[in-house]
Formats: C-alpha cells, sequence, structure tokens
C-alpha cells in the first residue's frame, strides 16, 4: 500500500509500510539529520546504527511493530529520497498501548510531513486495535506537543526535569 500526498509546501512524498530493503536509506538517513535532530530523537548523540538497530528499525511485521516510511518524490529529476520514518511498537504489558517514534530528515521538518505520517500511523495502529500512544519526549520539542494535542485526550508526565512521557489516546484528528 503506497500513496501519493502532498504536504503543506506543494512537495510530494510516497507513504509506504516500510520495508527490509530500506535498511541502506536507513543508514545513511542519519548523516542527513542535524545534531539537534539526532539529540530530540535518540536522547544522545549517534554517529551511525548497528546491525540489530538496522534489523530493528527495517524487519516489522505489521502487528507487534508497525512503521511507515515518507519519501519524497523530487517532480523535476524524479529522484526519490528518504524524508521520514514513523514507527509503534506494540506494549508486552499492554498491548493496546504502542510506543511511537517519529523522525522527519531536517529539510523536511515544518512542512506537515510529521502530522501525514501520524495520520497513516494512526489509521493502522485502530485497526490493530491500538487504542493509545506512548512515549518520550524532551520539554522543548514543541513541534510533536503540537501534534500530540490532536489525539483525542492527552496526558503528560515529568519524567525527569527536561523529559516528558506521554499517552495519547486515539484517534488523532489531523
Amino acid at each position: 500500500m503506497e500513496k501519493l500526498v502532498t504536504a503543506k509546501n506543494g512537495e510530494q512524498f510516497i507513504i509506504r509500510p516500510i520495508r527490509s530493503e530500506d535498511r541502506e536509506e536507513i543508514r545513511k538517513s542519519l548523516l542527513k539529520l542535524s545534531s539537534n535532530s539526532i539529540g530530540q530523537r535518540f536522547f544522545a548523540m549517534k554517529s551511525g546504527f548497528s546491525e540489530e538497530e538496522l534489523n530493528f528499525f527495517t524487519n516489522v511485521d505489521d502487528y507487534q511493530h508497525i512503521a511507515y516510511v515518507a519519501i519524497h518524490l523530487n517532480t523535476d529529476t524524479d529522484e526519490l529520497e528518504g524524508a521520514g520514518v514513523i514507527r509503534a511498537v506494540r506494549s508486552k504489558k499492554n498491548p493496546q498501548q504502542a510506543e511511537i517514534a517519529v523522525t522527519i530528515i531536517d529539510k523536511f521538518q515544518g512542512i506537515g510531513l510529521g502530522k501525514i505520517l501520524l495520520s497513516f500511523l494512526s489509521d493502522r495502529a485502530g485497526e490493530k486495535a491500538i487504542t493509545a500512544f506512548t512515549g518520550t519526549l524532551y520539554r522543548t520539542n514543541s513541534p510533536m506537543i503540537r501534534l500530540l494535542t490532536k489525539f483525542k485526550k492527552l496526558t503528560t508526565f515529568a519524567k525527569e526535569s527536561q523529559i516528558l512521557s506521554f499517552e495519547a489516546e486515539l484517534p488523532f484528528k489531523a
């Protein structure tokens, strides 16, 4: 299932489930992130992914682990470029919840791509009987916090002074 979508700046993206053959693009994507984006996503600096991480990122089953990629379609050159990834990993303690993570390449941030991906993920999660997303983020990650307010109900918990944990009840209202 692939879908062509248009971001609010007019750029076009293909949204589809992640596949094992996305491994090399995922590996290269870290090099396209600023140190701020890496810190926001991984809570630490990172210079590369281990083989174990790449396996985790790209070998998903669409039930315990659901993931989508956004691929930028450059309409001038017809070139494709990875632009973002979103994933939900079902909780072992509470299978109706899944922890989410979102990464958008810096040059594609601020154009609504995170919202588009979150909408896709939310729809699929609902089909798989997931009723809430959980996660952890920095208090300073205002774009993600704004996105989270679009859920039916959002509860945040202070985890550490600069870090929040959240539970966001589906549905997501894009």
